[in-house]
């Protein structure tokens, strides 16, 4: 039963008088204030009049007179995303519920629903629509801070100013991530990425500490190598002792050394989350990381990293706060990078919420080319070839992430694609990687620009083939055999092919908004 505090407004949306009785009554015994609505249209005037920021919660039948059920969520989350939607159904209707939580449904109830299960849901409902408000409202106060910061405190170099995007949500007022720019002699600038762990006042502490000596190092002539070496020699040394169970001061940085034109970039990573290159045609390249922390070890090896950003799109920055954030939500980190940096909707709307700093860099390394033609990466992972006993689980996975980007875009066509993709991956753990866990097989899924074109690229360490693959298929139809998986995704695909001697299956699928709501 709901407790303390004014009466939470629900908004029952039921055209059966019955069901609708029911529900009104057992609401109001647990202590909900009811706004009853019998079709769509009433619903919406019934918003109008008291504002979506008074109501916290919605109970909505699918089957009404005038619309669906799934029209009125759709009209109401474009006026405030924020308010949990409850969807109730008849019992089997498996589509339908479908539809209701790709849509942004919190929750769905079947018919007849008791008494307690529904004030239980209908209290949690109401829990979110509160949190999602305090988000946004953090969100919106977070923004005016970081307009304020920028004009204070983040005073980009003009070479970067038209290149690099930053999306920044700390857990805390006071957080242990942190960016900042430097411009070098000869064209040079320099981005500092770094990531104290904590949210205290000894993270931020330990934030400020850095970039004051970092910046005043490199001001005064030093190189980035001495610069390192005396942050890491003081962060050992301030820390004390290393007493049994004392936790040493530490750092996990990456420094990034920029040159627009010719391109060139070289890079520091210390303990941070390894640096992504992401080209046109949907491709990742993941860079050299695997050092300590700084304030781990001494002395530290300083000699940087060439990244080869010939042809490159961007490079991706982002602190270990996605990765967890990501693996909460069993989706692949690209996924929340594809929502917060080229969808523009940041992290709301989302089942639970971080638990850590997150913060996300893109630095663009060349001029980009016109975004329809650009694929980018909504899933990037390599997969040792013993993962082929868990083929079922890893499917799993590539189903939520991909709905997760593209908001069940492609229907039923998505099933046709997770077929592709299984036959593809079955095919490299098995012949690529011959089962071993010390080979492994890279898949990457990326979207075109206008989200009308899907891309799958599957990369193994094989030996490849030296048959004509043309013929091959023509010889599949009917016949089991070998490369049978192949035929199957030549077949179901729009696209299909196969480079360096087999070791690369790259196949696309169009996208068909007309499908939207299928799966």
């Amino acid at each position: 039963m709901v407790s303390g505090g004014p009466q939470p407004v629900v908004l029952l949306l039921e055209d059966d008088a019955l069901s609708a009785e029911f529900m009104r009554s057992s609401l109001d015994v647990a202590g909900f204030a009811v706004v009853f609505a019998e079709d769509v249209e009433t619903a919406q005037n019934r918003c109008e009049e008291l504002g979506t920021a008074r109501i916290e919660a919605v109970l909505c039948d699918y089957r009404l007179p005038d619309e669906t059920g799934i029209a009125f969520l759709k009209w109401l989350r474009a006026r405030d995303e924020n308010v949990a939607t409850v969807v109730i159904t008849g019992q089997g209707e498996k589509s339908v519920i479908q539809q209701a939580m790709g849509a942004g449904a919190f929750e769905y109830l079947e018919k007849p629903v008791t008494h307690q299960v529904l004030s239980k849901v209908l209290e949690k409902a109401c829990e979110q629509t509160r949190r999602q408000r305090k988000y946004a409202e953090d969100r919106r106060e977070l923004e005016e801070l970081e307009t304020l910061d920028k004009s204070l405190n983040l005073s980009l170099p003009a070479s970067l100013r038209d290149r690099l995007r930053v999306l920044y949500r700390p857990l805390h007022e006071t957080g242990g991530d942190f960016i900042m720019s430097m411009e070098r002699d000869g064209g040079r600038v320099l981005l500092i990425v770094g990531d104290v762990s904590g949210h205290d006042i000894r993270s931020g502490y330990v934030s400020t500490y850095f970039q004051g000596m970092f910046r005043g190092c490199i001001e005064s002539g030093a190189s980035v190598e001495d610069a390192l070496q005396l942050v890491n020699a003081s962060l050992r040394r301030d820390s004390g002792p290393a007493a049994e169970g004392a936790v040493r001061v530490s750092l996990s940085v990456v420094v990034t050394e920029f040159q627009q034109s010719p391109a060139s970039v070289r890079q520091w990573n210390y303990g941070f989350t390894p640096s992504q290159l992401l080209f046109p045609d949907g491709s990742v390249r993941e860079c050299f990381y695997g050092q300590p922390p700084l304030g781990w070890v001494d002395p530290i090896r300083t000699e940087p990293e060439i990244l080869k950003v010939e042809q490159a799109l961007s490079l991706v920055l982002y602190t270990d706060g996605l990765v967890e954030f990501a693996g909460n939500l069993d989706v692949n980190s690209f996924c929340l990078f594809h929502r917060a940096m080229v969808k523009g909707n940041g992290f709301t709307g989302l089942p639970s919420a971080p638990s850590d700093d997150i913060l996300i860099c893109q630095l663009m390394v060349t001029t980009s080319p016109q975004q329809s033609a650009v694929f980018r990466p909504i899933l990037s992972e390599h997969y040792a070839g013993t993962e082929v006993d868990h083929i079922d689980h890893l499917q799993s996975t590539w189903r939520r992430s991909i709905n997760f980007s593209l908001n069940n875009l492609l229907g039923d066509r998505l099933y046709d694609l997770l077929i592709c993709i299984r036959e593809g991956m079955l095919n490299a753990f098995i012949h690529g990687c011959e089962r071993s866990q010390d080979k492994f097989a890279h898949l990457q899924i990326s979207v075109n620009g206008s989200e009308s074109l899907i891309r799958v690229r599957i990369d193994d360490p094989g030996r490849g083939h030296d048959f004509d693959l043309g013929k091959r298929l023509e010889e599949l139809s009917g016949e089991k055999g070998k490369h049978l998986g192949l035929g199957i995704i030549h077949h179901l695909s729009d696209d299909f092919q196969i480079e360096n001697e087999g070791t690369t299956l790259m196949f696309d699928f169009m996208i068909d908004p007309e499908e939207e709501g299928g799966s």
